[in-house]
């Protein structure tokens, strides 16, 4: 089923850069942790706070989802694609399906 063009080029390379930034993110989130420690003037931890990374992990995973709707990569879209090839394989399977029964 041939349904990307060169006119989703662009589109396809946003997915791939805020897939990349949502791996960056979620590895410093591996590596840093979801809190941070402040520190007073005397370099005492007075509290915590959250991570930079977690919204940055948040906002980037939101903009993959996104694409990847578009794409047709989640359970949700792939299951909206129509088409003759959708149901022919559909079929497909069906008969397979009740001839190995």
């Amino acid at each position: 089923m041939r349904v990307l063009t060169k006119a989703d080029a662009l589109s396809l390379a946003h997915f791939a850069e805020y897939l990349a930034r949502w791996h960056k993110a979620t590895e410093a989130l591996a590596r840093y942790g979801d809190v941070l420690p402040v520190k007073d003037g005397n370099g005492q931890v007075v509290g915590m706070r959250k991570s930079p990374w977690v919204g940055l992990q948040l906002e980037y995973g939101v903009m993959v989802r996104r694409y990847a709707q578009e794409f047709g990569m989640t359970p949700s879209a792939r299951a909206r694609l129509t088409g003759e090839n959708a149901e022919t394989e559909a079929t497909t399977f069906s008969r397979s399906k009740a001839l190995a029964s």
